[in-house]
């Protein structure tokens, strides 16, 4: 059942706007530059010359030369990368996304962090930590202010493991003023082995949530 949720690989843009039926879209863009240095300034200048701004994006005005440090592509970047976050420039947005986890959530004892062991560059803009579970998934859910992702408000992110397996999933749910189509076709998605085989992998959109979800 499709749930009104979108697999984020190539037919075109617009079934994404008409948000009906079981449908995918497009996501395919020219990866990122693979020359990353240190630090957030290098990644914006990277991502400056590297990527291919999407035509939607250019139509809101939203070029790659304008994204700001702040913004949460620089943690959850690595989304794009068809949910794996292996190749260059996203493994190093993985990293800076796993050292981050680590300060606001204590996985061994599965619960929030403190907010004085949040990471600095990011305290600003968490308000809180919420878990909850559905009796499969533990879900951390960090309530945001003042965030965007590509320049579009976000609302949460929620990071989460499923108890007893390997399985995990991190989430980006938007502000309902978000122009999620101006940046949807920046997640791509390819095939890659796993330990049953081959498979297809990459982000959902789900149009009742306003998120873009990954399976790990």
């Amino acid at each position: 059942m499709c749930r009104n949720k979108f697999v984020l690989s190539g037919i075109g843009l617009a079934v994404l706007l008409s948000l009906s039926g079981c449908a995918e879209v497009s996501v395919l863009t020219k990866d990122i530059s693979t020359s990353v240095g240190q630090g957030v300034s290098t990644m914006v200048k990277d991502i400056t010359t590297g990527i291919n701004t999407p035509t939607q994006a250019k139509t809101q005005s939203q070029s790659s030369t304008s994204i700001p440090a702040t913004d949460m592509i620089f943690l959850m970047g690595w989304m794009e990368d068809a949910c794996q976050g292996s190749t260059p420039p996203y493994d190093k947005i993985s990293d800076r996304y796993y050292v981050f986890k680590d300060t606001v959530i204590d996985m061994d004892n599965s619960r929030a962090r403190p907010s004085a062991q949040w990471a600095s560059e990011y305290r600003n803009q968490i308000q809180n930590i919420t878990k909850s579970t559905d009796g499969s998934y533990v879900t951390f859910s960090l309530q945001l202010k003042n965030a965007y992702y590509r320049k579009q408000p976000l609302k949460a992110i929620e990071t989460g493991y499923r108890e007893g397996t390997e399985g995990a999933h991190a989430k980006l749910i938007f502000a309902p003023s978000a122009n999620v189509p101006a940046i949807i076709s920046n997640f791509k998605a390819r095939r890659v082995e796993g330990m049953g085989g081959m498979y297809d992998s990459g982000a959902t959109f789900n149009a009742r949530e306003f998120s873009i979800n990954c399976e790990l």
